[in-house]
This record gives structure tokens, sequence and C-alpha cells, in this order.
């Protein structure tokens, strides 16, 4: 009769708690990863910036460069803060992970898989794109292409604006046209006013 008892006792406690776990899996308590997606890509000795965010806490934080079985360890940490190794820094707070390199090389190209811990264990992986610095001249140059496309009065050395040209051009037809028909017009007026030399001394013989 008492081993009857006790299963009886239990069931109200079980219908109590039924509800609260339907209710903490409804809450919202899932991380949802959110980390910086497809391919991140700097010049040499650039800043490069990743990231991964969850809607919980992080109770840990692996990053790998490379696969995790094979590729380096570069960070383990199960606790928020500030960490640094040679050319990488991560900085975590609450839900937040971010991995930054001041001056990123090639050997720092690669893929990074991170291993997140929230209340659910997740995997995710960005990549990094290390390509040749840009020749000063160059992104000088390409400075001064994007200034004068945003301003069209802003004048750009090195590069005549073509409105210029038009101009000049326009002027020197009006010229030539102008003085070809003060040419043509002065012949005219020559050809109409002037008597033909020959006219002076022409003689015609009496008609007998």
């Amino acid at each position: 009769m008492l081993t009857l008892t006790i299963p009886l006792l239990a069931l109200p406690l079980l219908w109590t708690t039924l509800p609260a776990t339907s209710l903490s899996v409804q809450s919202g308590d899932w991380d949802n990863p959110s980390c910086t997606k497809g391919v991140v890509s700097v010049s040499r000795g650039e800043r490069a910036v990743m990231a991964c965010n969850i809607s919980n806490d992080f109770r840990g934080v692996i990053i790998y460069l490379g696969d995790h079985r094979k590729g380096q360890t570069l960070f383990r940490v199960r606790r928020p803060g500030y960490f640094r190794t040679a050319g990488w820094q991560l900085h975590v707070q609450g839900g937040s992970a971010q991995l930054v390199i001041d001056h990123a090389n090639d050997t720092q190209a690669g893929c990074y898989t991170w291993h997140l811990h929230g209340r659910q264990r997740n995997v995710r992986v960005t990549m990094l794109n290390v390509s040749e610095a840009e020749p000063q001249d160059l992104k000088e140059t390409r400075h001064l292409l994007l200034a004068s496309s945003r301003d069209p009065d802003m004048d750009t050395p090195h590069l005549p604006r073509a409105r210029d040209q038009l101009n000049v051009v326009v002027v020197v037809i009006s010229v030539i046209v102008f003085l070809g028909l003060l040419l043509v017009s002065m012949s005219a007026c020559t050809q109409s006013i002037c008597p033909r030399p020959y006219a002076f001394w022409k003689y015609e013989a009496p008609l007998i």
C-alpha cells in the first residue's frame, strides 16, 4: 500500500514541473549564433576583424586556424575578458566575441573555425584572405578618382576634364568658321567694287 502511495504523490509534482520545462524551451534560450559570413579580404598589413555573437552569455570560446584536428589552436577561453596571442587579440564580453588582427600577413590567412559554447554548442567557419598591399601611388590615384566622381566641380590634377576639352574645341572651330566667312565676304566685296585691270587699256578699233 505504501508503494502505491509514493507514485501517486509524485504525480502532482511532475505536472507542475512539466509546464515550467516547456516554458523554458519556448522562452528563447537558443543561442542563435551569428558570425562574420563569407570571406574577409584585407591587404597585407591592414587590420582584420571577425566576430561571433550569440543570444546568451558565452561559457567558452575556442578558435582554430584551420581544422580543429590539424589546425593551430589560437584561443581556448572559458570566461569573459581580453586575451592576446602572437598576432591575434580576442575580446569576449557577454554573448559577443571579437577576433582582431592589427597587421594581417600571409601566415594568418585561411580558415578560422569557431567552437561556441553558450546554452548549446555551435561551430562556425570564417575565411580570411590576405592580398598584396596596394602601391601608394595607386591608392592616391584611386582616391582622386573617387573624390572627382563625388564632386563634379572639383579639379583633378593630371586628369583634364572632358568638359574643358570640349569648350576649347568649340572655341577653335568658331574662330576658324568666322575667319573663313570673313575671307569669303572680303573676296566677294573686292570683285564687285574694283574694276578689272584690263578694262582701262582695252581698245576697240572703229568700224569703217
